[in-house]
């Protein structure tokens, strides 16, 4: 990534913050994909420290991360099957670089893990499943 991209995601994620800490009640339940977490977790693997970065501009920290995942060779297909492919998916194909995200998204907030492996190579329904995953464990907590 360049430090360019990663500032824009950042930023992304701080106008949701903003946004976040404006329009929802105190213990309303939020849920976010690709929070803060992925973009931290996209610094480091990248060699910045995203630490300045979070000083001058803090988002809100949730309570609880949701880490969707799949086997490497199943989560290469999907991303090879997507019609348009942005930055941080060329990025992710390098299986280095994958695996320091995952590391850095670990060890950043409480997390519960998914695994959502499937043959099926239709965004839309790895999509559902992650989904369905999700609200299962939304509803225990």
């Amino acid at each position: 990534f360049s430090p360019a991209a990663l500032y824009y995601y950042y930023s992304w994620v701080r106008l949701l913050s903003e946004s976040l800490s404006e329009g929802y009640e105190p213990g309303a339940l939020v849920v976010c994909d690709r929070y803060v977490g992925t973009v931290i977790a996209n610094f480091r693997a990248s060699g910045l420290d995203p630490a300045p970065l979070i000083s001058l501009y803090p988002v809100r920290v949730p309570t609880l991360t949701i880490l969707v995942t799949a086997s490497e060779s199943i989560r290469r297909r999907r991303l090879e099957c997507r019609s348009t492919m942005r930055p941080i998916d060329h990025a992710s194909l390098r299986p280095d670089f994958a695996s320091k995200v995952l590391d850095e998204i670990r060890q950043a907030h409480p997390l519960i893990e998914v695994s959502t492996d499937t043959d099926v190579c239709i965004p839309d329904t790895c999509a559902a499943k992650a989904a369905y995953a999700t609200r299962r464990l939304l509803a225990r907590l």
